[in-house]
């Protein structure tokens, strides 16, 4: 017959409470950044038809605005119009499921990422990788046919997070076959996507701001590492 008695306290022979593991360990940085995300959407979805144009026409990632002649009608408003969609299509988001699956999937990665790098350090790589997929897409727009005209969500930087994620999956070894295997498995499941995608879940995918996101996460996650183990 088993013991099942919980182990007892030899000084005051009083029995000790085994420990419990929080059921939610994910980051406080990280769950204020997924419910921020959450919290924006929510007050776009209920503005007007109207109000919803002018903020995506405005802070969406918009090869054709982006690209359209200084001067002309749909042309940003000097340089500071033309950077603030780097940041603000990822604060964005198409609809309730797009947002919630970027939220779950932040924390999910983000979690192992913040325990080597430390929040603030965390958050540059997202925001990094966040302007380097808004980069990768834009450049692409112009050569490849692509059929999302606009981007909108924080999948590039979610990317960069997964890419930092897989990186110390793979003891930080960028060129190892480990982390060759994870970043397959990260493209191929894009590819999918973009193929899928339109008739799956109604709407394009930016497979390019993913892949850019997910290269610029796993590289900084690289120097950063680096930084943290020389202090």
């Amino acid at each position: 017959m088993g013991n099942n008695m919980p182990p007892i306290d030899d000084e005051n022979g009083v029995p000790l409470q085994p420990k419990r593991e929080p059921m939610f360990n994910a980051p406080l940085s990280m769950v204020l950044l997924s419910g921020g995300l959450v919290a924006l959407y929510f007050l776009y979805s209920v503005q007007s038809d109207q109000v919803k144009n002018g903020i995506l026409i405005d802070y969406a990632l918009f090869p054709e605005r982006f690209f359209a002649e200084a001067g002309s009608g749909y042309a940003y408003d000097g340089w500071i119009g033309k950077a603030l969609p780097f940041i603000g299509h990822g604060l964005l988001h198409a609809d309730w499921a797009h947002v919630l699956m970027n939220s779950v999937f932040a924390l999910a990665f983000a979690s192992g990422v913040v325990r080597v790098l430390g929040w603030w350090r965390t958050l540059l790589v997202y925001a990094g990788a966040q302007i380097g997929g808004a980069l990768l897409y834009l450049y692409l727009s112009q050569l490849l046919p692509s059929q999302a005209s606009i981007a909108v969500g924080a999948s590039g930087a979610v990317s960069g997070l997964t890419g930092a994620a897989f990186l110390f999956m793979a003891q930080g070894h960028f060129l190892s076959r480990q982390f060759g295997i994870y970043s397959a498995v990260f493209l191929v499941g894009n590819v999918m996507l973009a193929l899928a995608g339109p008739a799956l879940l109604g709407s394009a995918i930016a497979w390019e701001a993913h892949v850019g996101g997910y290269i610029v996460g796993a590289l900084m996650a690289l120097g950063f590492s680096r930084d943290v183990a020389e202090s």
